[in-house]
């Protein structure tokens, strides 16, 4: 987990903490000051209703692309998740992913999308549960 000190104007859901690492939670950053004040995070809480509070730290929540086990898997949960291949002329949308032995572990290509009912469509990323 590396720390973000110096903000770059894009709001987003980060790890936050205040004097101790160990009680960090995700929040959505709003901004962070320029200078040293005690707490220079600014972010908003959404399991406190959207509180606004402030904290000493925040850094990024590291994801990563979903591998294609992990995308069959997660296909599999729920009957109205899909994927498809972006850009595509004719696009077709897919129930399931099917994957060879030799790729279970590899992850999806960059064209994947995924969506979870009429959602968006969206990135197969993982993680941030550090």
């Amino acid at each position: 987990m590396k720390e973000v000190t110096e903000w770059d104007n894009n709001p987003r859901e980060m790890w936050v903490w205040g004097s101790e690492p160990e009680q960090k939670r995700k929040a959505f950053v709003i901004w962070i000051r320029s200078d040293d004040y005690y707490s220079r995070v600014i972010a908003l809480d959404k399991s406190d209703h959207d509180a606004v509070y402030s904290f000493h730290h925040c850094a990024e929540i590291e994801q990563r692309r979903m591998t294609n086990k992990e995308l069959a898997r997660w296909l599999r949960e729920k009957p109205d998740r899909e994927w498809t291949i972006l850009g595509d002329d004719s696009p077709t949308v897919f129930s399931t992913r099917p994957y060879t032995k030799s790729e279970e572990d590899k992850p999806v290509p960059d064209i994947v999308a995924i969506r979870e009912g009429d959602s968006p469509w969206f990135e197969p990323f993982i993680g941030g549960d550090e």
